[in-house]
């Protein structure tokens, strides 16, 4: 006996719940995140995976933005950064490269194209989208996030 094989006495059935989907897990958001950190964060609007990572975990945490000492937000000194390389973020490049917003140079480091520029033109412009997030990165210049810095970032040394 194949369970297979079998039919379900009432038929099949399927139910829409309507459950909403988390932003942090929808592409178009981490697409568009990417573009903000890479035109506001990123000298040139290009950066390495590792430092994509990094800046990418740091601007989409509370917790993170707000242990982050440079913050205008003040510092928690109980709190420790922990900075999570995502694979989501890899596919979320990935999918920004299918759609045109970004590609990759010869270092194989990712750089904003015309239309990833124009792109993060429009979402800075709507004063209703990644207000918690933009008004964080306008701390920051774009050289403040060098190497080495990044690199202690992810080591978890804060100063």
């Amino acid at each position: 006996m194949d369970i297979f094989d079998l039919l379900p006495e009432n038929g099949l059935k399927f139910n829409h719940r309507g459950t909403p989907l988390d932003p942090e897990l929808r592409p178009l958001w981490r697409i568009s995140l990417l573009i903000l950190i890479l035109s506001k964060l990123c000298s040139g609007g290009k950066a390495n995976s590792k430092k994509l990572q990094a800046l990418y975990s740091l601007i989409s945490s509370d917790k993170k933005r707000k242990a982050y000492p440079r913050s205008g937000e003040g510092k928690d000194s109980n709190a420790s950064i922990n900075i999570r390389f995502d694979p989501l973020v890899d596919r979320a490049v990935d999918m920004g490269i299918g759609y045109g917003f970004f590609e990759l140079d010869d270092s194989k480091s990712v750089c904003l194209t015309q239309k990833g520029k124009n792109f993060g033109k429009k979402i800075e412009a709507d004063t209703n989208l990644f207000v918690v997030e933009n008004n964080y990165m306008k701390n920051f210049t774009k050289s403040h996030f060098t190497d080495q810095v990044i690199s202690s970032l992810i080591a978890g040394d804060l100063l």
